[in-house]
């Protein structure tokens, strides 16, 4: 039942009837955690189980860490039993399948035959993220920052529909205060919600699906060995193509929440406008990052402990988000390469380049920033290729180091869309830099956004044919 069905919208219409009818809030919140466990029912009734497991473990975690506050050990094990239990929940679905060829591999080669029985382990969708909400609200208990929150607060938390699939991660001490309150969305937040669920439908099925998808395809198409201009282009339109559709969903999930009268992070801030790595990942994908940061970085020291110490918690950080996408080779590289372009920055903003003016001019801006997004770029094509060799054939290409009578050439009018959408991102992007969406959407004309969203409901229904499914499901 993704956001971009029609089934869903016919789910949501009914949601939003029963939570808008005058009843005890803390029926309507009974509905909402209904409606959340039928939406992920809809995937599979069987991973639902996986929901309420990581429900009670958290649940009586957190209940043993409150109520034996003056019992330090108690309090350590029980917090890495439910770290414990929810990691290697999330490791046998996510890696069982990688551990199964490892230890196959490893047995033949050692010279114990071993073959695993013929099986394959689905990941169930939204795993990754519901685990991280569910973590994150034991390891807040354990710091004294959150209080235990009921049953019911709980499981609504891990479970609310519109971030469940993919994100952004929520944390307790951002939704479950909410869950006390019991008011509706007013007749603007309600509006506001409707204009950003069309934002994001038209930026997942319009551009991510129906514009660039084609290209993306043309050009990694397994065996496809493009020119240096299609290559660039191909994984910029990735890149653009993979923003629309992971932003597009978290566009639609904020929407949804003003709907139903919640307030959720945002998860992304204008990144084709980003200078420097730092400011990349302070605007791509905010809630994982901030993740990362609270419950991993600063646990490993952060910055308070040195240089080197430093760049180690970076690295350590970044190969973790790489392996957060998956278990193979070209994710950890991503991962690596951006630990690479982070530390890089850190060493060189200790010279005295980083003080020359040039930097602060408009040439300085625009280098920076090109240098920025190339290198992000080379970084994308181990995202998106599907194995290392297909990844090498690529940067042959985009470096000019493939024989250009056998190499594959984009047409001209799949050159000219990607170019047009990516730049209309990055122009979009850099008058959006440092202001909110909202406060953007209230300098405009009420005109001018009513004709805006009106084109955005037809471009949706003229290339909802196309739509495919949201590309962070499958992490």
């Amino acid at each position: 039942m993704p956001f971009n069905s029609f089934t869903f919208i016919l789910f949501f219409a009914a949601v939003l009837a029963i939570h808008s009818l005058p009843l005890l809030w803390i029926l309507r919140k009974c509905n909402l955690l209904a409606a959340s466990y039928l939406f992920y029912a809809a995937w599979d009734p069987r991973y639902v189980t996986l929901l309420l497991f990581s429900t009670v473990v958290n649940c009586v975690a957190a209940e043993m860490i409150a109520h034996w506050d003056g019992r330090p050990r108690i309090r350590r094990v029980a917090l890495w039993v439910s770290v414990v239990l929810n990691l290697g929940l999330l490791a046998a679905f996510k890696y069982g399948n990688e551990v199964l060829g490892l230890w196959q591999t490893a047995s033949n080669r050692f010279g114990f035959p071993y073959t695993p029985p013929k099986m394959t382990i689905l990941l169930p969708i939204g795993l990754s993220f519901f685990t991280f909400q569910a973590m994150s609200y034991t390891i807040d208990v354990y710091r004294r920052t959150i209080k235990p929150a009921s049953i019911l607060d709980l499981a609504l938390f891990i479970s609310f529909f519109p971030v469940l699939l993919a994100g952004p991660i929520l944390r307790a001490g951002q939704f479950v205060p909410q869950c006390a309150s019991s008011r509706r969305a007013t007749g603007s937040e309600f509006a506001w919600g409707l204009s950003l669920l069309t934002l994001g439908l038209f930026m997942k099925v319009t551009l991510a699906d129906h514009l660039l998808s084609p290209v993306v395809r043309q050009v990694y198409e397994v065996g496809a060995h493009p020119d240096t201009l299609s290559a660039w282009t191909g994984t910029m339109a990735f890149a653009a193509q993979d923003y629309c559709d992971f932003a597009g969903y978290s566009t639609c999930a904020m929407g949804i929440a003003f709907c139903l009268g919640f307030v959720i992070p945002a998860n992304f801030r204008a990144p084709f406008a980003s200078i420097g790595f730092r400011d990349v990942w302070q605007r791509w994908h905010i809630t994982l990052v901030a993740w990362m940061r609270d419950y991993v970085f600063n646990p490993l020291g952060g910055v308070y402990k040195g240089y080197t110490r430093a760049a180690v918690n970076v690295m350590i950080v970044m190969l973790l988000i790489g392996l957060w996408h998956g278990a193979t080779a070209p994710f950890l590289i991503f991962g690596f390469l951006q630990g690479t372009y982070l530390i890089g920055e850190i060493l060189l903003q200790r010279t005295r380049l980083r003080r020359l003016q040039l930097w602060r001019g408009f040439v300085g801006t625009a280098f920076l920033w090109a240098v920025t997004i190339a290198l992000c770029l080379i970084a994308f094509v181990f995202y998106r290729a599907a194995s290392l060799e297909q990844a090498r054939w690529m940067l042959a290409s985009m470096f000019g180091s493939v024989d250009t009578s056998s190499s594959f050439r984009l047409p001209d009018e799949n050159l000219l869309i990607a170019l047009v959408v990516t730049e209309c991102l990055v122009i979009a992007h850099w008058l959006c830099r440092n202001t909110p969406l909202e406060t953007v959407a209230v300098r405009v004309p009420w005109w001018t956004m009513s004709v805006a969203l009106a084109l955005m409901l037809v471009a949706i229904t003229l290339s909802s044919s196309e739509s495919q499914g949201f590309l962070y499901f499958q992490y």
